[in-house]
C-alpha cells in the first residue's frame, strides 16, 4: 500500500473523490473523500490546523491584529502552499473567522497564483503550489523580519504599526 501511497492520495483528493485499495490483510476496501474526512483522526487534524493558526496569531503582537480591526473591510489573507494546499482540511484555514488576542477577523484565500508572478513567470502556474515557499523567498521584494511575524513588500508604504516602524525610524 505505501508503495502506491500517491497514487490513492491523488484518486482520493482528486476529481474521482474516492479511493479502491488492498489493506495489508488482503481485504480490499473503497472509500470517498466525504468517508475519509468524517474519520476521527481527520477531523482532528482539521482542528490541529485550526488552533495551530490561532496559537500563530495569538504569539503575534496585538498590533497586527488591531490593525486588522481598524481596517473591518480587510481580511486576513491566507496563503496556502506546498503539497497539502489544496486539501479540503487546509482549504477550510482560508474560510470564515478565526480569533486571535480576543478579536474575531475574517479570513480569506490569497490569489491561487500571484499576479506578480503571473506576468513574468506564467508557465510556473501549474508548478506554483508545489514551489510556492521557495519563489517567496526568492522574490525581488525580500521578506523583512519584524519580530515573531514577517512581512513581504517593498518596505514603503502607506501603513506603519505603532510598535514597527519603517526602516530608518
Amino acid at each position: 500500500m505505501e508503495r502506491d501511497i500517491r497514487f490513492h492520495k491523488e484518486s482520493l483528493f482528486g476529481p474521482a473523490a474516492e479511493a479502491s485499495l488492498t489493506l495489508y490483510t488482503g481485504e480490499a476496501i473503497d472509500i470517498s473523500l466525504s468517508e475519509f474526512l468524517a474519520e476521527p483522526a481527520v477531523i482532528s487534524f482539521e482542528n490541529s490546523l485550526r488552533t495551530t493558526l490561532t496559537q500563530i496569531l495569538d504569539s503575534a503582537h496585538p498590533d497586527w491584529i488591531n490593525w486588522v480591526r481598524a481596517n473591518p473591510s480587510r481580511n486576513l489573507t491566507i496563503v496556502l502552499t506546498g503539497g497539502g494546499a489544496t486539501l479540503p482540511m487546509a482549504k477550510k484555514l482560508a474560510e470564515g473567522t478565526v480569533t486571535a488576542h480576543g478579536v474575531t477577523i475574517q479570513v480569506a484565500a490569497a490569489k491561487a497564483f500571484p499576479e506578480w508572478l503571473r506576468e513574468d513567470y506564467p508557465d510556473l502556474e501549474d508548478h506554483y503550489p508545489r514551489v510556492a515557499v521557495s519563489l517567496g523567498g526568492a522574490r525581488k521584494n525580500t521578506i523583512q523580519s519584524m519580530g515573531i511575524l514577517k512581512s513581504t513588500g517593498i518596505g514603503i508604504g502607506g501603513y506603519q504599526l505603532e510598535r514597527f516602524p519603517t526602516r530608518g525610524n
